[in-house]
């Protein structure tokens, strides 16, 4: 787990490329092992319908999918899912200090939005941050869709379903993480 204000070093190295996406391992300072890197289609979409420099959704179930690195537990149904976006650059090297960047003004953050680009997530594990990437992902589709619908992404209130998955179960989907 991080603690709060730890800012990281941001040093990754390639253990594997193919198809549409890259896994990195070696960013032990922030508590990730491992970070995936995507070009997925609804990451690069949804930078270009979003202006802001973050992305937020909140009540969708897949959220419960996302690891949060300060409490060692998922996420819950009712939290705000925020992912910064940074602009995009000439070469993936050129994003190493606006990522590191991301990481000292939202320690919190567990992926960034690379605009027109794709999407890098970290986290504890390879298991883990394969999880969250895919569940991050489901979310980046879903939010096109609801952007095409007008729906807004993030609800304010609304119904609480933390229950629906226990203390005992968010803390069991991420017990072999808590130690790193």
């Amino acid at each position: 787990m991080r603690e709060r204000g730890q800012v990281a070093f941001l040093h990754a190295t390639v253990r594997w490329c193919g198809g549409r996406g890259s896994v990195y391992y070696g960013m032990p300072a922030i508590g990730s092992e491992c970070v995936i890197h995507t070009h997925s289609k609804s990451a690069n979409f949804i930078t270009q319908l979003i202006k802001g420099d973050t992305f937020e959704i909140s009540h969708q179930e897949y959220i419960k999918g996302i690891y949060d690195p300060f409490s060692g537990k998922a996420l819950k149904y009712s939290d705000t899912l925020t992912i910064p976006i940074i602009e995009n650059m000439p070469s993936e090297s050129q994003l190493l200090e606006p990522i590191r960047g991301v990481l000292e003004n939202h320690p919190q953050a567990i992926a960034v939005l690379v605009r027109n680009h794709g999407l890098f997530v970290w986290g504890p594990t390879w298991e883990s941050t394969k999880i969250m990437t895919e569940c991050i992902d489901y979310l980046l589709e879903l939010a096109i869709e609801m952007e095409k619908m007008s729906i807004p992404l993030v609800k304010e209130g609304g119904f609480e379903k933390e229950d629906n998955l226990s203390e005992k179960m968010r803390t069991l989907l991420f017990s072999d993480v808590a130690s790193v």
